[in-house]
């Protein structure tokens, strides 16, 4: 794929987004975390050495929130590293 295409589809893509509202991407980002969260619940469990089927909707409903709130926040911590970044190296070049 050369990169004429590459940035043509990233634009397309980006457009189609912007063209859902803000609502539509805010589901979207939240069913995102929401299953690698459920993902991660499962990893958890199998590392545990726990079956995630023996666990009640009430139980597997904890961890995933647990892992819910770890992704969100490394999200906001990879945030605030980038704006600190961001802010540094303008800094240094005023």
């Amino acid at each position: 794929m050369d990169l004429k295409q590459l940035i043509s589809n990233g634009y397309n893509k980006t457009k189609n987004l912007a063209t859902f509202g803000k609502n539509k991407i805010d589901k979207m980002i939240q069913d995102k975390i929401r299953d690698k969260a459920y993902q991660n619940s499962i990893e958890r469990c199998k590392q545990s050495n726990v079956n995630p089927d023996d666990l009640s909707s009430d139980e597997m409903g904890v961890i995933v929130n647990e892992e819910d709130k770890k992704i969100r926040d490394t999200i906001k911590d990879m945030s605030f590293k980038t704006m600190i970044g961001f802010l540094g190296l303008e800094a240094i070049l005023d």
